[in-house]
């Protein structure tokens, strides 16, 4: 469908991120959402590592995608 989508890893905190557009939490961890035209940036912290998932289209299904990728916390 011509889509693209980024997932990168990096070591850093979620306290180090600009204010997100809005943020969710599923089973312990805890999203920041930034939305900007057609695409959606879903940052969250596993450990040390920040991961982030962007991609175009609708922003809900990139948002359930990174819940679902998300290592949870044990």
């Amino acid at each position: 469908n011509g889509r693209d989508l980024i997932c990168e890893m990096y070591l850093g905190r979620l306290d180090e991120l600009p204010a997100p557009s809005r943020r969710t939490s599923d089973r312990g961890t805890e999203f920041f959402i930034y939305e900007q035209d057609d695409i959606t940036l879903v940052f969250w912290s596993e450990g040390e590592v920040i991961c982030v998932l962007a991609a175009s289209g609708d922003a809900q299904t990139v948002i359930d995608f990174a819940v679902a990728k998300a290592v949870r916390p044990i």
